[in-house]
């Protein structure tokens, strides 16, 4: 594999499908069913937070859905991690399917401008530090600058503070637990980079649930014979992670051109991810799955096979990995992640 294409793929190509594949936002809640869903500029609810600029230019907005009363509300919460330079207004599908089975969820709006794989190549010591700064806020990588304001963290708990104000019956007790580092009521998410700081959160915390779409891709040297995992991964089991490895779960399309089968497979098995294959189908998952494959027609060489984990619906004639295209969804295998197991 030529790791310099791979490079410029995920830092410019995988953007620019990503926002022209996704919905519009939409600006004014809706209440249709008892769950209202909007958006929310980050930095009118802290002046502290600065604009995270997005792939297309723009600056990303914080996207949350929830239920308007508690008898609608599961007491659990989805956090869902967007990847590198998306917007979280336009990529919350998984967010939104979660709310629609009772979930509150947040999407929150943070500092992914960069792919984490360009800032760290093949030091495969680097990839902590950047994302645990990004996450906390803490200085402990040169490659980028995240103070506490502008962390992971504080955008999280801003937002769901702002929440709590308009919907105290359901917020107050995700901002109080959010605030504590409680993630026992919280199923963790992330796309692609989102998958890692997703990692991050539930191995310091106990999370009920980890959901990895389209990754966690934190390796060096990928597609050659002397790829490796990224530090933090090859250490995962020995540094006492809080979330064990029966509950996370993943969703990878088998043409995705940046993880190959074989380093996937690895990463899995470092994180103590059960070998439970299951192939994605339009029927509702039979029996004990972790491991979701997506298996379609190849995928013409383009980005589409990474993306597909991430949106409701895919699928196009002649084009069988296009992202928003009616040929098939992802509905029931994500109804499956968001159910207890």
């Amino acid at each position: 594999m030529n790791t310099g294409r791979v490079t410029r793929l995920w830092a410019t190509t995988l953007v620019l499908v990503l926002a022209a594949c996704k919905a519009a936002p939409r600006d004014t809640p809706s209440n249709a069913g008892s769950i209202a869903d909007g958006v929310l500029v980050p930095t009118e609810l802290d002046p502290e937070i600065a604009p995270v600029t997005t792939g297309t230019g723009g600056d990303a907005r914080h996207y949350y859905c929830t239920p308007t009363t508690t008898a609608a509300w599961n007491g659990q919460l989805v956090l869902y991690l967007v990847g590198a330079r998306e917007d979280p207004a336009l990529s919350h599908g998984f967010a939104e399917r979660a709310c629609a089975r009772g979930y509150a969820a947040l999407a929150p709006a943070y500092r992914n401008e960069r792919p984490i794989r360009d800032l760290c190549a093949s030091d495969p010591d680097c990839y902590e530090p950047v994302r645990r700064e990004i996450v906390t806020g803490d200085d402990l990588s040169p490659l980028v600058t995240v103070d506490r304001a502008n962390s992971l963290h504080h955008r999280v708990d801003v937002l769901a503070a702002h929440l709590a104000r308009a919907l105290p019956d359901v917020w107050v007790p995700i901002r109080d637990a959010l605030a504590r580092r409680d993630l026992s009521g919280v199923v963790v998410a992330g796309f692609s980079q989102g998958s890692g700081h997703a990692l991050i959160l539930a191995h310091d915390a106990a999370a009920a649930r980890v959901v990895l779409l389209s990754g966690v891709p934190d390796r060096i040297r990928t597609g050659e014979p002397g790829h490796a995992p990224a530090t933090w991964l090859a250490r995962w089991a020995a540094s006492s992670p809080k979330t064990p490895g029966e509950r996370i779960f993943g969703v990878n399309h088998a043409d995705d051109p940046f993880i190959p089968a074989a380093e996937l497979a690895a990463n899995y098995a470092l994180l103590g991810v059960p070998d439970a294959p299951c192939e994605v189908t339009e029927e509702p998952p039979a029996g004990e799955c972790h491991r979701f494959v997506i298996e379609t027609e190849p995928c013409s060489g383009t980005v589409d096979a990474h993306v597909t984990p991430s949106v409701a619906s895919f699928g196009l004639p002649g084009r069988p990995c296009a992202p928003g295209g009616p040929s098939r969804h992802l509905g029931p295998t994500w109804d499956y992640l968001l159910a207890a197991h």
